[in-house]
């Protein structure tokens, strides 16, 4: 029940742009994380990653920030949103200016 658990925890920071760290996990789970990762193979996997890594380089363009913030503007409108109460609530900060390798791990479905 906890695995299961643990595989929805997972999915859901995968899902929010921050899949944890194998160390993360490791503190949640108590030094199980290779047979846990065996057992639960389907549905997770591992990755190296350094610093911002090529997926998020490789998403970076115009069009897409264009696409972006017209979608912004939208809703901004559509729920009159005052610019103060607008935040911003970027996650990833401090991780894009790390630069060693690191073992993330991931929803397989996502």
């Amino acid at each position: 029940q906890q695995e299961l658990h643990l595989v929805s925890y997972i999915r859901q920071l995968t899902e929010d742009g921050l899949p944890p760290l194998r160390r993360m996990l490791r503190n949640y789970c108590m030094s199980i994380v290779t047979r846990f990762l065996s057992r639960y193979e389907i549905e997770l996997k591992t990755h190296y990653i350094k610093g911002k890594d090529r997926t998020r380089h490789k998403a970076n363009s115009l069009l897409k920030y264009e696409l972006y913030f017209a979608y912004l503007h939208m809703k901004i409108q559509k729920y009159h949103l005052r610019a103060s109460n607008i935040y911003n609530m970027d996650k990833k900060g401090f991780y894009l200016s790390r630069g060693e390798e690191l073992t993330r791990i991931f929803s397989r479905d996502l």
